[in-house]
């Protein structure tokens, strides 16, 4: 009688654990956020280009300073490409 009891108890366990583990495999794992790498070049100019961090795609983040780059013949001014990179950024 001992015998049939633990036999009934482990089969039940054994049934419970594979529930489990069924219902459990049915969930999706997140997904990790997608990265993106920001990175400036000096398109034939000189100085050295600012580093930024992997960004999350939709992040918001300042462009860095163009201060200490220069380019023969060229000025700097990044007010005058706003609006290009306001339309960069919806890509």
């Amino acid at each position: 009688m001992k015998k049939t009891a633990r036999t009934i108890v482990v089969v039940i366990a054994t049934l419970a654990l594979c529930f489990a583990a069924v219902a459990c495999g049915g969930q999706d794992l997140p997904t990790p956020p997608v990265k993106y790498t920001v990175t400036y070049a000096l398109g034939g100019g000189t100085g050295t280009v600012p580093t930024e961090t992997d960004k999350e795609a939709g992040a918001k983040f300042a462009l860095a300073s163009g201060d200490g780059l220069t380019k023969e013949n060229h000025t700097f001014r990044s007010e005058e490409h706003t609006s290009e990179l306001q339309s960069l950024r919806s890509i």
